[in-house]
């Protein structure tokens, strides 16, 4: 007869450890555990998640329209009723783009009191 105590869970954290994403767009991270059946936690190592942050309960958490702010160190904590992991950190890196000029002014001579 078996009269052990049920281990923590065996997760495989898979996911890149860094992450470039550009200002104004989307940006997902994922937690991928070896099973199903987990409960799922998104932390920021330093700081709040953002309020833009959506499925901080689940396996994917998607920062919609980040922000420079959203730069930071996240990490995932995934559990069952026999314990819990917490993944290692992602560093999230955002760039922000310069807008782009696509159409230059041109020099224009005007006669004095005309309508342009």
């Amino acid at each position: 007869m078996y009269t052990g105590y049920p281990t923590s869970p065996f997760v495989k954290v898979s996911h890149p450890l860094v992450h470039l994403s550009i200002s104004n767009f989307n940006l997902s991270l994922k937690c991928i555990p070896s099973e199903d059946g987990y409960q799922y936690e998104w932390q920021k190592r330093i700081g709040k998640l953002p309020s833009r942050a959506q499925g901080v309960n689940r396996s994917c958490l998607t920062i919609v329209n980040v922000k420079p702010e959203d730069a930071g160190e996240y990490r995932c904590i995934i559990g069952n009723i026999t314990g819990r992991i917490i993944s290692s950190l992602s560093t999230v890196i955002i760039q922000v783009l310069l807008p782009i000029i696509l159409r230059h002014p041109v020099n224009a001579s005007v006669l004095v009191h005309t309508t342009v």
